[in-house]
């Protein structure tokens, strides 16, 4: 890619489209960003006794973003875990007291930044008068697997060629009333809790996305982030039912 580019501020959006009853929109957005070599992902040390299955069995979001893939495990827990106090294997003491960990809300096991995006959502659904929407699991696991999906095909459309809604039945969900909202943001730094408000703040400054945000009909909402060198993918997921 031009470094160049990295240097100006660039927005794409593609236009909101309804389609069997689930709407679809998208934004990239790729900040100011003047770096020439990736420090950051350079600097990485991968822990030896990383246990790659383990960390996918005992963090249900991760599994259902990233299956079995090594070696995406392990850019997550280098890049997210550790610092979230995931434990990378069995008998892992390195989480220190005071990181970052999951949490259970209702059902759904959801991570810090997660949380941070269903506040911020629901925050901004309230100043305009609309009622707060619940976390859903299904959403969860759909919008991780998305927001991987987005790191090999920025688009509605899947990898494979088929609708993102796909990713429901994949799962076992039905597919109907639901909505999309998908974007990438630059970032040096590889963390995506200093990049959710200016995500937010972008898909607010987009009527389809807006609209989306703020669906009267939605209940439901699962948020998924995925790092790939210095891009973050952040994905929303919007659900009647």
């Amino acid at each position: 890619m031009d470094p160049m580019l990295k240097k100006e501020q660039k927005i794409l959006l593609i236009k909101k489209a309804a389609i069997k009853g689930f709407s679809t929109v998208a934004i990239a957005l790729m900040l100011m960003c003047a770096k020439s070599v990736d420090a950051h992902a350079a600097g990485i040390q991968t822990e030896s006794k990383f246990d790659y299955r383990y960390y996918a069995d005992t963090y249900p979001d991760l599994k259902a973003a990233f299956g079995y893939d090594e070696k995406a495990l392990r850019n997550h827990y280098n890049t997210c875990g550790k610092k979230e106090g995931r434990k990378c294997c069995p008998d892992d003491t390195a989480a220190v007291q005071g990181a970052v960990r999951t949490k259970e809300v209702g059902n759904v096991v959801a991570d810090k930044n997660v949380l941070d995006m269903l506040a911020q959502l629901n925050a901004y659904r309230a100043a305009n008068g609309l009622p707060a929407l619940e976390l859903s699991q299904k959403c969860v696991d759909v919008a991780g697997i998305r927001a991987k999906e987005c790191a090999a095909s920025f688009s509605h459309n899947r990898p494979n060629g088929s609708d993102f809604s796909a990713a429901y039945s994949d799962l076992g969900y039905a597919t109907q009333g639901v909505g999309e909202n998908i974007g990438m943001i630059w970032s040096d730094a590889g963390d995506p809790s200093s990049k959710i408000s200016a995500s937010m703040g972008l898909f607010k400054g987009s009527s389809g996305h807006n609209e989306n945000m703020l669906g009267a009909n939605w209940k439901y909402v699962g948020f998924g982030y995925y790092i790939q060198g210095d891009s973050i993918y952040f994905v929303q997921e919007f659900a009647e039912k």
